[in-house]
């Protein structure tokens, strides 16, 4: 799949994405598209790539200034320091997995820049730079329901906490709607196999008031059917496992594109959200409580992480990384 926007003054940024779409890897590498494409400055162009012969076309058909690659040693194991060192343009490289630990080691092996997506970041190695988070825009009608339903989404992996979901929900109402949406992934558990088929598996399982509706889908959506169905609940709600720390989940956004209550845990892939008041965290409050608190915990947050707050930053780097690229090689 290759795209791109129109021409514009300070020349072409490459986007470079794998193929594999039912990952939230490439589903994030979509949404910087998205965010990036309404640039009035810089031509950005989407590319997916899974193997060097793909990233050539890429840079033959757009030659750009710089390369935005959404990077994860996984999803892009043919990307090596041989397969991009040939080509002209700055290189930057998004970190998922990012930790302090980590960003505080990155090296140039691979990419003249690493883009760090964690607001908790403490910026200490000029090879990393913090950026925020993107909140998609949302601009559907969908209504909160009469009756609670608790909603959430990811796949099935067993760290996610939806078992613990279903049991926290049935703990507090007798009366409920719990409803999952759980697709496969394309990287780690094709067809299910793996994790989300047993996963649901222990969900049903744990119903055991009549009262508690459970509703689970693997059907993999747009972002806009997401978005609407995050929008038609009381409670969004992400229970990951709190010994989890690893980078930024990006779920979080999605549900604040909504604006509907949130409730989760103290993982540490929540470590950005974590500090709200009132605690939107379920071992400091209940379910009732947060639907009860609203969104006015979420506000500050929903105003830092816009689309072009995002643009504005990714621009500056930009700018940064072109600036010393064109530096370095006039020496």
């Amino acid at each position: 799949m290759l795209s791109t926007t129109a021409p514009r003054p300070d020349g072409t940024v490459l986007i470079v994405n794998h193929a594999k779409s039912q990952c939230g890897i490439h589903q994030y590498g979509l949404n910087i598209y998205a965010a990036l494409a309404s640039s009035n400055r810089y031509a950005i162009a989407y590319a997916e790539c899974d193997s060097r012969a793909d990233l050539s076309s890429a840079m033959l058909a757009f030659n750009p200034s710089v390369v935005l690659y959404n990077y994860f040693p996984v999803t892009m194991p043919w990307l090596d320091r041989a397969a991009i060192q040939g080509w002209r343009a700055v290189k930057l490289g998004m970190m998922h997995e990012v930790t302090q630990q980590d960003a505080d080691a990155a090296t140039d092996e691979l990419f003249d820049l690493h883009l760090c997506p964690d607001p908790t970041l403490v910026e200490r190695n000029a090879l990393c730079a913090k950026i925020p988070r993107i909140i998609p825009r949302y601009s559907g009608n969908a209504r909160p329901p009469t009756r609670t339903k608790i909603g959430s989404f990811g796949f099935g992996i067993h760290d996610k906490g939806f078992v613990r979901l279903v049991e926290t929900v049935q703990r507090e109402f007798d009366e409920a709607d719990v409803e999952i949406r759980m697709p496969f992934n394309d990287v780690v558990d094709v067809a299910g196999k793996t994790f989300a088929l047993e996963t649901s598996r222990r969900c049903r399982a744990a119903v055991k008031k009549p009262g508690i509706h459970l509703s689970i889908s693997h059907d993999f959506v747009t972002k806009e059917e997401l978005l609407d169905f995050l929008a038609g609940n009381t409670l969004n709600a992400f229970f990951y496992d709190v010994a989890k720390h690893r980078g930024i989940s990006s779920t979080i956004e999605h549900a604040l594109a909504v604006d509907r209550p949130l409730a989760i845990t103290r993982c540490g892939m929540f470590r950005h959200v974590t500090s709200v008041t009132p605690s939107i965290c379920i071992e400091d409050s209940t379910l009732r409580q947060i639907v009860s608190n609203g969104t006015a915990p979420l506000a500050s947050l929903r105003e830092e992480w816009t689309e072009a707050r995002f643009l504005a930053r990714l621009e500056e780097l930009f700018d940064r990384a072109v600036a010393k690229h064109a530096a370095a090689t006039s020496v």
